[in-house]
């Protein structure tokens, strides 16, 4: 969904771990899209060296916001609190956010529009104040 929501939206992904080889990053980063949670120090040391790079963070779903499900083992440190420095970090909530609230969100990154909080009802993008 979340690549579906992305290309029909013009967004053409740069690095997907999952769906290219290459392992090498753009040295500046428009938007940064993080959908799991750190499970140790150097997946979080990794993912904070990317986000120094980033100028927008889309936070997707429950596990990048708090841990989802695996919170309960306390193995996890959510990338919500490794990116909590960072100024510019909007929240898809959701497992899985619904298509409304992520595209929602992809559009208000992208038209650079503040970050608000959702009306009961609304997918909006949500963002650090």
């Amino acid at each position: 969904m979340l690549i579906h929501s992305l290309l029909s939206l013009g967004i053409e992904p740069l690095y997907f771990a999952e769906m290219v080889e290459e392992t090498r990053l753009p040295e500046s980063i428009d938007v940064l899209v993080v959908t799991g949670a750190c499970f140790d120090q150097r997946c979080c040391e990794r993912l904070a060296s990317v986000a120094s790079r980033a100028s927008r963070i889309l936070l997707v779903g429950c596990c990048a916001l708090n841990c989802g499900i695996h919170a309960r083992t306390g193995r996890c440190k959510p990338p919500s609190a490794v990116l909590a420095s960072h100024q510019r970090v909007w929240k898809a909530p959701g497992c899985p956010p619904n298509r409304v609230v992520l595209d929602a969100s992809l559009k208000a990154i992208l038209a650079s529009l503040p970050p608000r909080l959702p009306r009961l009802g609304e997918g909006v993008a949500q963002a650090t104040p």
